[in-house]
């Protein structure tokens, strides 16, 4: 017979307590900001040229995410269009009408 609803038998793990992983990568992140910080700084200030750059764009990652790629594309998948508009040579209710049409609001 199943347990009533609401029971309080299985406690689980407290809430905020750290699981076993979770503990060991708090215990290395630790390590490495404290003496694996020093002896990396030693061994990178040995390193110059593409492998002083190789480090240095591999680290990056860590510090700034890379940005997910897009692909731009115009109506159903076709070619952008680009429109070139002069606004020197527009008049003031042309100028009204265009930003209008690209915002979407344009009824013409």
């Amino acid at each position: 017979m199943a347990a009533p609803k609401g029971h309080k038998f299985a406690k689980g793990r407290p809430k905020g307590a750290l699981n076993k992983r979770t503990e060991q990568w708090e215990k290395f992140s630790q390590w490495m900001l404290g003496a694996g910080l020093e002896k990396f700084q030693k061994e990178i200030q040995k390193l110059d040229g593409p492998a002083l750059v190789r480090v240095m764009v591999e680290m990056m990652e860590y510090f700034q995410p890379k940005l997910a790629r897009s692909e731009v594309t115009g109506k159903d998948g076709g070619p952008v269009e680009i429109e070139e508009v002069n606004p020197k040579v527009l008049s003031e209710k042309e100028k009204m009408e265009y930003l209008a049409k690209i915002l979407g609001v344009y009824k013409g």
